[in-house]
């Protein structure tokens, strides 16, 4: 028989408990439908010559891996989670490179690096049981720039991780087009970053002016 007072002290525990087991349930179930977006890393790794060897010896200089997190976040959730970096890799033309994709996730079933083909990439382990998929580059050229999709499957899920790839490069020979259903002309210089093209107006003795392009 529970008198009066311990009735209300009982009624008190029991609300209690219950409170927190609720809160601690909802907070579980919080934490199962929002996946960690730590859970997926993006480094990029570019090569440094600090130049230790001089030409009187035949040392080699020395090389130095510059590691930089792109920090990638989820974009989209769905079906499958799409990943894109805050950070664009920007290279120099003929640089090495190596872009990095570290994983905390589930058991990979299979993985794939897609750019114009797709790739089967081999997934290893660091230190920490991550997953760590890398795609290097040897003297990278203007014309591997581009988006990188690492496309990955696993046990408890699909990922996609978009890494765009910008190759730094002199600007080209400048040349002209017409605008669609307009009479301007446009002119062109292509390169990474974005050219300024400037208009020079000269007197020819054949005609008044003749419209001359710089590009810089």
């Amino acid at each position: 028989m529970i008198i009066p007072e311990q009735r209300s002290r009982h009624n008190y525990i029991c609300f209690y408990f219950c409170f927190k087991v609720l809160i601690m349930t909802a907070v579980t179930f919080t934490s199962a439908m929002n996946p960690n977006t730590s859970e997926i890393t993006c480094v990029f790794i570019s090569q440094k010559d600090e130049g230790s060897g001089t030409p009187e010896t035949s040392v080699s200089p020395k090389i130095s891996n510059i590691l930089e997190d792109l920090g990638c976040y989820l974009n989209s959730q769905g079906a499958e989670n799409i990943y894109e970096p805050t950070k664009n890799v920007e290279v120099n033309v003929f640089e090495d490179i190596e872009l990095k994709v570290i994983m905390n996730i589930s058991e990979i079933i299979s993985c794939f690096w897609f750019f114009k083909e797709s790739k089967a990439c081999k997934p290893s382990l660091d230190s920490e049981n991550r997953y760590v998929m890398s795609l290097a580059f040897s003297q990278i050229k203007e014309t591997q720039a581009g988006k990188y999709t690492l496309s990955v499957i696993s046990k408890t899920g699909n990922y996609t991780v978009v890494v765009p790839v910008l190759v730094r490069k002199k600007p080209g020979k400048p040349y002209f087009r017409k605008r669609e259903k307009s009479d301007a002309i446009e002119c062109i210089s292509e390169s990474y970053p974005q050219p300024s093209v400037e208009w020079i107006f000269c007197k020819t003795p054949e005609k008044r002016y003749v419209a001359c392009l710089y590009a810089s």
